[in-house]
């Protein structure tokens, strides 16, 4: 028995075939041909039938590495948090999809409170210009002749699950975003009553990993999969990096950095922020999922980097630590572990020398460590390692250098991928739920614990870097 998860984000397609028991049978990828078809500036959109065709390579790349194919018994998928799109009454786009870091609703995200009191502090979170929910409120002020002809809004994941299935349903990861009621398991009335939002047009809202059916027979065969293959629905991308780490007991916490970096600690109870920077998800056997994404990341590293990750290591490990303090945000704004559309990154200290790409890895540690500060500050009791996952997680230099900012050993699973999250929902109804799926699936690599001659100088180079945060973003 085998079961197949698909990530499916901004950058393209991953796909990842696993026995229960963890053993990675098949893998495959794929890169979108164009990232962003949006001629304006500030907007980004995306062809839900590129991210289809992705999905479509990677699963039939994978099937023909297997020898019995039809081993696969089920499929689960994740996708971008926050990307939205419009489909019709015959489930055609109506457009490109909008993707979570446009910018053409983030007006709408500040109007939501004022339009909707109360929504936000029974949600227990504050609506952000990432979400999707401003979107769909900008669709039916700004774009009515698309809203009028809409059947339903979709996220990523759910538009996929729809090719897969013929089901137009979401999960409580994507709902989050778009304004669901976790609690009370319904999309709030203000939604309609006060944002004029026609909840009809709103999928039906699954746990992550809860079957939804059989894979549609003529997509089956399509795909290279057995008619019998079952369904799961899906999460966010995020979500399923969580779960690749094997992240499920208390005080587990995981850092997924990669483009962005999110940091999520496991919690007993559900952690609210009263600032509204993080929010919680619905963990397995009733736990939460505290935390939130940042715009600090691996994206900057990358580009400096230019493909030469393993000489700039080792030019970068002579000069730790390095003396710089900097919060190297991507752009402007931050969303977690504060709330602030207009922060823009700072620099101390010189960059001179080689030191702006080791200075980059020690300021996304510094923001590591003070997305932890705030997890704790909201009552979450942090385990004693963290689960770095993301594609980042491959520079033995940059965990090192965060094990030690953090004091904490920095423990690697062995496959980083998201898509063993998604196979990990695809299992939940075989493996007696998702956190036994969880644990059972997930293997360590690598463990890289504080270097000593190193903890002293970052204890420091933090304190420093504490109080420049104060002055520059007031916090």
């Amino acid at each position: 028995m085998l079961f197949l998860g698909i990530d499916a984000g901004t950058q393209g397609v991953r796909a990842a075939v696993v026995s229960p028991s963890g053993d990675m049978a098949a893998e495959s990828a794929y890169a979108y041909p164009v990232l962003n078809l949006a001629r304006e500036p500030d907007r980004y959109e995306q062809s839900p039938l590129d991210w289809w065709d992705g999905l479509r390579r990677v699963v039939r790349d994978c099937v023909a590495k297997l020898p019995r194919p039809e081993e696969i018994a089920a499929v689960s998928l994740c996708g971008t948090s926050g990307t939205v799109l419009a489909l019709d009454e015959a489930g055609e786009p109506l457009g490109n999809a909008i993707l979570y870091n446009d910018l053409r609703s983030a007006g709408k995200a500040g109007e939501i409170g004022p339009r909707a009191p109360g929504l936000e502090a029974r949600l227990g979170y504050r609506i952000g210009a990432s979400f999707s929910l401003p979107r769909m409120v900008w669709y039916r002020e700004e774009a009515p002749e698309v809203w009028d002809r809409c059947r339903v809004i979709l996220h990523q994941a759910d538009y996929l699950l729809w090719r897969l299935t013929g089901e137009q349903v979401t999960d409580h990861t994507n709902a989050l975003k778009s304004g669901y009621d976790v609690l009370a398991g319904e999309w709030p009335r203000e939604l309609e009553d006060r944002l004029g939002l026609d909840r009809r047009k709103l999928p039906r809202v699954l746990a992550c990993g809860e079957t939804i059916g059989k894979i549609l027979p003529k997509v089956a065969e399509e795909l290279g999969l057995s008619p019998n293959t079952w369904v799961a629905a899906g999460s966010t991308d995020a979500y399923a990096a969580v779960l690749a780490a094997g992240a499920v007991g208390p005080g587990d916490r995981v850092s997924v950095l990669g483009t962005t970096l999110v940091c999520k600690a496991v919690s007993e109870t559900r952690a609210l922020d009263p600032s509204g920077a993080g929010y919680p998800y619905p963990m397995p056997e009733g736990r939460w999922l505290a935390g939130g994404a940042t715009n600090l990341g691996g994206r900057g590293v990358g580009e400096l980097a230019d493909g030469d990750y393993k000489g700039l290591d080792a030019q970068a490990e002579r000069l730790l630590p390095t003396g710089v303090r900097c919060y190297p945000l991507y752009g402007r704004g931050e969303r977690f572990p504060f709330s602030d559309p207009g922060a823009e990154p700072f620099f101390r200290g010189s960059i001179f020398g080689g030191r702006l790409y080791p200075a980059l890895m020690e300021g996304v540690a510094y923001g590591e460590r003070l997305c932890y500060e705030r997890l704790e500050e909201l009552g979450c009791a942090l385990g004693p390692v963290v689960k770095a996952t993301g594609g980042a997680s491959r520079s033995t230099v940059w965990l090192k250098i965060r094990a030690s900012v953090l004091n904490t050993p920095m423990v690697v699973p062995e496959t980083l991928t998201a898509a063993l999250g998604c196979a990990m929902m695809a299992a939940a109804g075989e493996l007696g739920g998702l956190g036994n799926a969880a644990r059972s699936m997930s293997r360590v690599k690598l463990e890289v614990d504080p270097d000593p001659a190193l903890v002293g100088p970052y204890e420091e180079l933090y304190r420093k870097f504490r109080e420049e945060c104060r002055v520059e973003y007031g916090i």
